[in-house]
């Protein structure tokens, strides 16, 4: 990576900038305020942070379930803001698309030159590398042309897979699916039934499993049952069937209070 980008020194040492980034793994570089409420860097510091300029990429050693060896993400503020000197910032040069090498470090496919080269540190959480190792890191540049067309690409497919996403997700709430996981009265864990009089009549999503399975789209069924009239005396209280609110419901067929 160092044929096709420099670290970046320069502090804020006149302190002309004071707005702070930060260097997320889920939301990317944002505004410190936007990330944690409020900014945590003041005049006495401000000033030995490094600059960042649009299009600058930074790289934050902080590990996380999302980003095992840090993450690597790109100012796409469209300006300049500051950054503490513990993150790694560095500039491409002009063989380089930028939206190509911001696909880039989404992947994992820089992980095992880090796994190799660096190590977690004294401190679980800090992943370590030293600047000259890190500017090692092997890349593969095609021709700027074939990096455009392959960041094309990529982005138009980034878009339709979060356009099938939303479609997923209206399907969901007019299935009534979201509903079902905040409103009980609608969706219960079905209980069984001692009478066998009670028979399944309508398939619902279970409540009590749904809501870390929905997203996955592997969403549970369960069976309501309702009674034939009479029949709900003949379950014990705590396995008295029950109905959707809404839905029919035989005479005499009890539903469970939440």
């Amino acid at each position: 990576m160092g044929d096709i980008a420099t670290k970046v020194t320069k502090k804020n040492s006149d302190l002309a900038i004071q707005e702070t980034f930060t260097n997320s793994a889920e939301r990317g570089v944002v505004s410190q305020l936007d990330y944690f409420d409020h900014d945590i860097t003041n005049d006495d510091n401000i000033g030995n942070y490094i600059v960042v300029e649009p299009d600058d990429f930074v790289y934050n050693p902080r590990i996380s379930v999302a980003a095992p060896v840090g993450p690597i993400n790109r100012n796409c503020l469209f300006r300049a803001g500051v950054m503490s000197p513990l993150y790694t910032v560095f500039r491409v040069n002009a063989t380089v698309d930028h939206s190509y090498l911001e696909h880039y470090f989404n992947t994992s496919l820089w992980h095992a030159f880090m796994n190799l080269e660096g190590n977690s540190g004294a401190r679980s959480d800090r992943f370590s590398i030293s600047d000259s190792t890190f500017f090692e890191m092997p890349i593969s540049c095609p021709r700027k042309d074939e990096q455009s067309a392959i960041a094309v690409l990529l982005e138009r497919l980034d878009s339709l897979i979060a356009l099938h996403q939303r479609k997923q997700e209206n399907v969901w709430y007019q299935n009534g699916a979201w509903n079902g996981l905040t409103n009980p009265l609608v969706f219960r864990t079905p209980l069984a039934a001692s009478s066998p009089s009670c028979t399944p009549t309508v398939a619902r999503m279970d409540a009590a499993d749904g809501a870390d399975r929905v997203a996955a789209g592997s969403v549970p069924m369960a069976q309501t049952f309702v009674c034939a009239p009479g029949d709900a005396s003949a379950a014990e209280p705590s396995e008295r069937p029950f109905a959707l609110r809404g839905m029919p419901r035989a005479p005499g067929c009890d539903r469970l209070e939440p």
